[in-house]
């Protein structure tokens, strides 16, 4: 699955359990990066993220990044709509991150069920 597939259906499952908020935007706001960065800048009001100025550029870059993919995909005529959210500076890696376990597949866990073609005979 490629990295944006993989962020659409992160957003979208994170949006079914009802785990967020979103914040709209419009055209206008995508028009230049100072409107953009008014937009991340609201945005970080609303959902309270407070960050200091080197995080909040590099972070503005992949809110940017997101707002734009965002708007691209409500372009097309599909069943749904992508929303600003809480999660709209982060990488698709970093939010996989935070919401997956550390634990890699609970068949890891179970260690190996190989049949072995000897069984033990009542008699």
């Amino acid at each position: 699955m490629g990295i944006r597939r993989v962020f659409l259906v992160s957003l979208l499952l994170a949006m079914a359990f009802g785990l967020v908020k979103s914040l709209e935007f419009t055209e206008r706001d995508l028009s230049s990066d100072e409107s953009l960065w008014d937009l991340y800048e609201r945005w970080r009001s609303h959902h309270t993220v407070s960050r200091d100025l080197t995080e909040k550029r590099k972070r503005f870059n992949v809110f940017k990044a997101n707002v734009l993919y965002i708007h691209k995909v409500n372009q097309i005529d599909r069943p749904y709509k992508l929303k600003l959210n809480k999660f709209a500076d982060m990488t698709s890696h970093e939010f996989r991150n935070y919401f997956s376990s550390k634990i890699r597949h609970y068949r890891m866990l179970r260690g190996s069920r190989a049949v072995t073609g000897i069984h033990a005979r009542k008699g």
